[in-house]
């Protein structure tokens, strides 16, 4: 991933509720942070990789909710 361009994830949520959204690099160090109502089916999360301060290097994104947490792992250019 290039710094300056968007970051997307499909969502599928068999009910509505709210997301919270964490980006942190390796260190663990917090760059980014919101939260997103998702409805009930196909929900496309946008990430705008110029709001994080990091140039270069793996990050770990994290989705969470009530009962359920997932976390990728991208690397920017």
């Amino acid at each position: 991933m290039k710094s300056g361009s968007n970051c997307s994830f499909k969502i599928v949520s068999n009910e509505a509720k709210q997301i919270a959204i964490q980006v942190a690099d390796q260190s663990g160090r917090l760059l980014y942070r919101s939260s997103q109502l998702v409805t009930i089916g196909s929900n496309i999360i946008n990430i705008h990789t110029d709001k994080l301060s990091l140039t270069t290097g793996l990050v770990f994104i994290t989705f969470r909710s009530e009962g359920f947490e997932k976390t990728f792992k991208q690397i920017f250019e």
